[in-house]
């Protein structure tokens, strides 16, 4: 039942819990993309960081560490702050992790020191470990089925969206220095006062010392399946916009805005896919997967088949199609093995596998474009990979179990 509006036109925070409407779902949609700000807003000012530290011993490495090491922290530490949440409950970690989020994010404006800006962007990817994983918990708890299946596509829009937004708004305040982009971490007060106004704690959630907790074993059975297509499928996921600058440039085609319209013209291929997914009624997840993979897999193989801009382009949209519809597919898939006292650890589990993949994918596409093969060879060799997946999933004659859609 979604949330009333009040006489003032404003969404009304007074449905009963476990009743969640619009209000909990543009809650969590916001503070979702929060996680977006660890890298994309910070990359138009990349050059401007390397040139303010060059002084800086190893500042060619630590200036990467400082952009990246909130997604690994993302990897490494969501199963346990999954385990948090099914222990002590998910509003109180949400508003922390917000809190900190914050704190940490807005912490460089006040510093000119890069080892204590590392500092504080560990501090941030730790709160953006408890976002990423609660939200997607909370999401499970509030939504079933078809409300489940539209919010998590809807997720998959927003972020999609805000990436594209957060780069141009990073672009924009970089003009006021290095420090710019960073005055947008403070997007998460607002968001933390709307959690802790709209959002509550699932009348199920465990207690510490509560008598009545569920025992039951985690469902290792069925939740091993879908973090190992997951890492695999975040390979895809990455690697066509990840490596688009290198086999651009590898083409001749070094020019920033030339590579950036690019990239921002194909992810409107996401938030399409995303749409398509909302569309399905009780779909299996095979057939989505097949399906993902054939899209993804024939945009990587043209990419690295021609040489043409147009078609790089729209091979590239084509790919981002399918990439719209993975991600909102394997969460609903996660979402659907895990009762609710397991959900927190098998979020974090989920969210662990999809940022382990988007660590490595640059990873997989150096080490196939070594020996001077060239990114058109990394890109034939990942899209074949994915061309191959969906014809074995298409022949299997083994069910995968379906998520309730």
């Amino acid at each position: 039942m979604p949330a009333e509006m009040d006489n003032d036109g404003e969404l009304d925070s007074a449905a009963p819990p476990g009743v969640a409407g619009v209000a909990q779902a543009a809650i969590l949609l916001a503070a979702v993309t929060l996680p977006v700000m660890g890298v994309i807003s910070l990359v138009p000012v990349l050059p401007e960081l390397h040139r303010h530290f060059a002084d800086v011993p190893g500042a060619d490495y630590l200036v990467p560490v400082a952009l990246t090491i909130p997604g690994m922290c993302i990897a490494l530490l969501s199963p346990f702050t999954g385990m948090l949440a099914d222990r002590f409950g998910r509003r109180g970690l949400l508003l922390t992790a917000l809190a900190f989020y914050g704190l940490f994010g807005v912490a460089p404006l006040l510093l000119d020191n890069l080892i204590l800006i590392i500092a504080t962007r560990f501090g941030l990817g730790v709160a953006e470990a408890a976002i990423m994983t609660v939200t997607t918990t909370l999401t499970g708890d509030y939504f079933k089925e078809d409300e489940r299946q539209k919010w998590v596509a809807a997720q998959a829009v927003a972020g999609s969206l805000a990436a594209t937004l957060l780069f141009l708004a990073g672009g924009a305040l970089g003009t006021l220095g290095w420090q710019g982009p960073f005055f947008l971490y403070a997007l998460a007060v607002p968001v933390f006062f709307g959690a802790a106004k709209w959002l509550w704690e699932p009348s199920a959630a465990r207690r510490p010392g509560r008598d009545d907790v569920d025992r039951s074993a985690f469902p290792w059975r069925s939740m091993v399946p879908v973090c190992a297509v997951t890492l695999a499928c975040s390979v895809a996921f990455y690697a066509g916009p990840l490596q688009l600058g290198v086999r651009l440039s590898d083409l001749g085609i070094t020019s920033a805005s030339t590579i950036g319209i690019m990239a921002g013209l194909s992810s409107l291929g996401v938030p399409v896919g995303a749409f398509a997914f909302r569309r399905l009624r009780a779909p299996r997840v095979k057939t989505i997967l097949t399906t993902v993979l054939l899209l993804i897999g024939i945009g990587l193989v043209v990419i690295g088949l021609t040489s043409t801009l147009p078609l790089i382009g729209f091979a590239m949209f084509v790919a981002q199609v399918g990439c719209g519809i993975l991600m909102p597919c394997l969460i609903t898939w996660c979402l659907a093995q895990l009762p609710f006292e397991h959900r927190g650890r098998g979020s974090g589990l989920w969210t662990s596998a999809f940022f382990l993949g988007q660590f490595i994918t640059p990873l997989v596409m150096a080490g196939l474009a070594d020996q001077h093969r060239g990114m058109a060879f990394a890109y034939l060799a990942v899209g074949a990979a994915c061309l191959l997946a969906a014809i074995g999933a298409a022949l299997s004659n083994r069910r995968v179990p379906a998520p309730s859609f």
